[in-house]
């Protein structure tokens, strides 16, 4: 695909003034033909290039990590849609899109092989329940027993040929979410609740003789003890079609983009999403061309906590944990209104956008377009706070909040987090419940909004 558009060569006009119109208008470049200036995005490659007149077509950017894969299954463009395949599209997590089996292939299997000699497995996480299941498979499951005992659960996804394929998983706990879509189940997975039929297993450890667990009659999850016999729901995960690569802004595989935040032009890839066509401006924590790393101190005292799932830019943290403790409310049971904020019901991440925009949230908390008869306690914690020289703090959203708890123990971030805390997200789950974290695990109990709860504030 050749890219000859008037906004972006009117930016780079001057960096093209020594051309002469004849010499700009000239043919200069083949395979495929290109004027001078042209851009030509490369679908095989995965790679921009723009035409030049002393070398032809140059790349703009280093190479992406493409690689070309089978076929994804087709007819399926929305969630809980069956594939011509017969297994179901459930949605997204990270750069894949994550398909299941039908209810045909579900099984009732121990987390282990049905033994209390728990083994505590190091290495499982709430998001790539791939890498989770690679781990079980060749995990011992008991300590006491010689030799290596299963994990029955894992190795059951690990197994299984269904729909023609044979990569599939025991999905983690964040891919478990995706059964539930705004509010309701797909994919025919069982929303009774009761056990064992309805209730399912993560590849998600909690702790040694407990893992992670998701009952769909209420979204609810919790931990049943490795030994319980409840029902698998194998999962697969593919890289996205082309033409839906690139996110925060969405954009096709050959779009270019200009980036206002980071002062940059970027071009839309399969194998990076967006790419730089040039040295990043500097950074407003280093002040350098390089990028700060996670967590690292900036010169006016705030952590770097890595980029907010809103708009994919810098995000900063205190030092410290806001002293005492909030309720998300003012501390009441009733009335607790459901604001008129779209509730965050799944993931992270999740589909509404105020999982992701906290700033947006705790405006509309504070009372700038919210409920003025309610004070939100936690959200004004953070919008009174004056630290670092910055006033613009604010209360994370829950997939905010998620990159503090996958950093926590990164640079000087490591050691501000103690244990044993519940912390609030501005991101409303329904009229009782809002969406926290428990940072010793990662997991989302349900707790409703009067209890009270530690707040680290964030700015962008």
């Amino acid at each position: 695909m050749i890219i000859r558009r008037f906004v972006f060569i009117l930016c780079l006009g001057m960096a093209f003034a020594m051309f002469t119109s004849s010499q700009a208008d000239a043919q200069s470049c083949a395979n495929p033909p290109g004027n001078v200036a042209d851009i030509f995005y490369s679908s095989s490659f995965d790679v921009f290039q723009g035409c030049t007149q002393g070398m032809g077509w140059v790349a703009l950017h280093g190479k992406t990590g493409y690689t070309t894969s089978p076929p994804s299954p087709t007819n399926c463009p929305s969630i809980g849609d069956t594939c011509d395949d017969g297994s179901y599209y459930i949605g997204d997590i990270g750069a894949g899109a994550v398909y299941a089996t039908n209810e045909s292939f579900e099984s009732l299997q121990t987390w282990n092989d049905g033994n209390t000699n728990y083994s505590n497995i190091s290495g499982t996480n709430l998001t790539d329940g791939e890498s989770n299941t690679a781990t079980l498979v060749t995990a011992d499951s008991d300590d006491v027993t010689g030799g290596v005992q299963p994990h029955d659960a894992a190795i059951y996804c690990d197994g299984l040929n269904a729909h023609g394929r044979s990569d599939w998983y025991l999905p983690a706990l964040y891919e478990l979410d995706l059964f539930w879509n705004n509010g309701a189940p797909v994919a025919n997975i069982d929303e009774s609740g009761s056990s064992p039929d309805g209730v399912y297993w993560a590849s998600s450890q909690k702790f040694s003789g407990l893992a992670h667990i998701k009952a769909f009659s209420i979204n609810y999850q919790g931990d049943l003890s490795k030994d319980s016999e409840i029902a698998v729901r194998c999962v697969r995960n593919e890289p996205p079609a082309p033409g839906s690569d690139c996110a925060n802004p969405a954009g096709n595989f050959g779009d270019i983009f200009y980036n206002n935040i980071f002062d940059a032009i970027q071009g839309c890839t399969q194998g990076a999403g967006w790419v730089a066509f040039h040295n990043k401006t500097p950074d407003p924590c280093t002040g350098t061309s390089t990028s700060p790393t996670i967590g690292e101190t900036c010169t006016d005292g705030s952590i770097y906590a890595g980029d907010s799932p809103d708009g994919n830019v810098p995000m900063y943290t205190t030092q410290n944990n806001e002293p005492g403790t909030y309720s998300w409310n003012d501390g009441t049971l009733s009335p607790t209104p459901d604001t008129a904020m779209e509730n965050c019901t799944d993931g992270p991440p999740g589909t509404a956008t105020t999982c992701q925009t906290g700033e947006a949230n705790t405006a509309f908390l504070v009372g700038a377009t919210g409920e003025p008869d309610y004070p939100y306690f936690a959200a004004e914690s953070c919008d009174e706070l004056l630290d670092h020289g910055h006033d613009d703090w604010y209360l994370p959203a829950r997939d905010e909040l998620n990159v503090l708890y996958t950093n926590k123990n990164e640079g000087d971030l490591n050691g501000t987090f103690p244990t044993f805390r519940n912390y609030w997200s501005s991101s409303e789950l329904n009229d009782d419940f809002s969406r926290h974290i428990d940072f010793d695990d990662g997991s989302e109990p349900i707790a409703d909004k009067r209890l009270e709860f530690t707040v680290r504030c964030v700015r962008r």
